[in-house]
């Protein structure tokens, strides 16, 4: 089994005649001649969950021992929507922040919307948009409303 990135969806349940695989963030999880077979172009997981995410948060500090700014942007944007439950904007990643249940992030350029679950805050590619919106031109947009 890889993972492989589905061309155009984001969510949801595609079916193919060797089966059908469920889509997460653009993300399908199938096996190697299924993705081969369907063109989908394959993603290498460089970037694995730690093993104690709850420490690694509550600490302040990456596996590798440093924080990244952009990270730590959204960590202290996280613990300011926490404790508001308004929306907040990080425009280092150019997304902002809603609650609803959990944390959501909207990409301020397509609007595009998607839960990030605490084990993945600080994992990087969560914080960006899963369409592959470019962050210098979302900065710079203006915020959808909530």
């Amino acid at each position: 089994m890889s993972v492989f990135r589905h061309p155009h969806r984001i969510h949801g349940i595609v079916r193919t005649r060797m089966g059908a695989f469920a889509v997460s963030r653009g993300l399908v999880e199938a096996p190697d001649n299924v993705g081969e077979t369907m063109g989908w172009r394959r993603v290498d997981c460089d970037d694995p969950p730690p093993a104690r995410a709850n420490d690694i948060i509550e600490a302040g500090v990456s596996p590798a021992g440093s924080v990244d700014d952009q990270l730590e942007d959204v960590i202290l944007a996280i613990r300011e929507l926490l404790r508001s439950r308004d929306r907040v904007t990080v425009p280092s990643c150019g997304i902002d922040l809603a609650f609803d249940a959990g944390i959501l992030a909207v990409c301020r350029e397509c609007g595009v919307t998607w839960r990030v679950s605490r084990a993945h805050y600080r994992h990087r590619t969560w914080w960006s948009c899963p369409r592959g919106c470019s962050q210098a031109g979302s900065s710079a947009a203006p915020s959808p409303t909530a």
